[in-house]
């Protein structure tokens, strides 16, 4: 059996859109280039890879089985061109980094911008995506590193290279009741309406476990966002609703008019990692962004937090 490694990579943007049309555009191509590239595939497997629907295509059965194996396959391939490349141009080429949002602007940033300073004739691709999506991409061989909260959870086929950390603490209103009491305590908090990260997120899963293990019910989510959004901050500062924040390493604090609440078991140490293939290709580039984010964490370590 041999088919075309083009047809694959096409087959997986389908797979990944749900939409003939949609892929084609994204890569580039026509409608009728794709649809056939995805028939030239299906009589090589004799397989039929994918339903149409009103909306798109849907994978059959045998489509999401073949899935994992094709991109496994576009993994290597993608590695292979890059060790090529490498051996070609040395030091010049491309970098696909991923990177939360968080992630993007304490950690890659400013490693991209010392790595760039020092190799000119690289190329970075730069994605900004939820944890749980980069893992995704970086499996399928579409990101050479992701740099984003450690899951809390085993990884077998990734290796995590830790870069640093931050602490997450409950912020509310200046002006919220709450703090016209003493002490607020957790049970005050389970009342409250919040602004809570989108599941799954380790960070969200922690955080409903310190209310679990008092008895008390998890936090209603009025509102969920992706974690460390500053639009949830400038939310939180005009409602009475309650969100999760890093305390801040810049002097000024948050921006907005929120404070922290006070409560010692809600504040969470998160834990951000580079996170690499373990069979994939460490390129000269992938090998110095590695060494360039470890270099700048200390500095975003030791940056001055607020006095709370």
């Amino acid at each position: 059996m041999a088919f075309d490694l083009r047809d694959v990579a096409y087959y997986l943007r389908v797979a990944q859109l749900g939409h003939v049309g949609r892929s084609a555009e994204s890569l580039g191509l026509t409608q009728p280039a794709v649809t056939k590239a995805i028939a030239r595939l299906e009589r090589e497997l004799g397989l039929r890879l994918f339903e149409r629907t009103a909306h798109g295509v849907v994978p059959t059965a045998a489509g999401d089985a073949f899935r994992v194996r094709a991109e496994r396959i576009h993994a290597e391939y993608e590695d292979a061109m890059t060790m090529a490349g490498d051996l070609r141009a040395g030091l010049a080429g491309r970098l696909r980094v991923g990177a939360s949002g968080v992630a993007a602007d304490t950690y890659v940033t400013p490693a991209l911008a010392q790595l760039l300073d020092r190799r000119p004739r690289m190329r970075v691709e730069l994605t900004i995506r939820l944890s749980t999506e980069l893992l995704a991409a970086l499996r399928a061989g579409a990101l050479d590193v992701a740099v984003a909260p450690d899951p809390g959870v085993s990884e077998p086929d990734l290796v995590p290279v830790p870069v640093g950390a931050d602490e997450m603490v409950v912020v509310a209103a200046q002006r919220h009741p709450l703090f016209r009491r003493a002490r607020p305590t957790l049970a005050d908090l389970a009342h409250e309406r919040w602004i809570l990260p989108r599941e799954p997120l380790a960070l969200r899963r922690r955080f409903a476990d310190v209310f679990a293990r008092a008895g008390l019910p998890g936090p209603e989510a009025a509102v969920e966002v992706d974690v460390g959004s500053p639009q949830a901050l400038a939310l939180a500062a005009s409602t009475h609703l309650l969100t999760l924040a890093a305390v801040p390493r810049r002097p000024r604090g948050w921006g907005v008019a929120v404070r922290p609440i006070e409560i010692p078991e809600l504040a969470v140490t998160r834990r951000f990692c580079a996170f690499v293939r373990r069979d994939g290709h460490r390129s000269p580039l992938l090998e110095g962004f590695l060494e360039a984010v470890r270099s700048v964490a200390p500095r975003a370590e030791r940056a001055p937090a607020i006095t709370r």
